[in-house]
């Protein structure tokens, strides 16, 4: 992603900030928690962005990288193959626990 090469983590990417123009191209928008990378890791202590789409190592506080926002596109390309919205009907906030302890939940 561009915003990588210039050292910008966007930190919230999920399909709501995935826009299209009139062409098909894909814009992305909305870099309000976005954080500028100084290493080769971010560590923050306040977990940023929509739970159902953001890695875990950021749900549970840790250093984190760039690599959250592929974690973030993937979760968005899953919800284009499933034409489903991740953890759908799962209230958010077992969706944190479940992700802070890497635990799967079934339905």
């Amino acid at each position: 992603m561009c915003i990588h090469r210039r050292g910008i983590v966007h930190c919230d990417l999920k399909s709501a900030n995935c826009l299209l123009s009139n062409d098909w191209t894909v814009k992305i928008c909305d870099f309000g928690l976005s954080k500028t990378m100084k290493g080769a890791t971010i560590e923050d202590t306040v977990a940023a962005g929509t739970p159902e789409w953001v890695a875990p190592e950021v749900i549970r506080n840790e250093p984190f990288s760039e690599k959250c926002d592929i974690f973030s596109f993937g979760v968005v390309m899953w919800e284009l193959c499933t034409l489903s919205k991740p953890w759908e009907g799962v209230p958010k906030q077992q969706v944190r626990l479940a992700e802070q302890k890497q635990q799967h939940l079934l339905n």
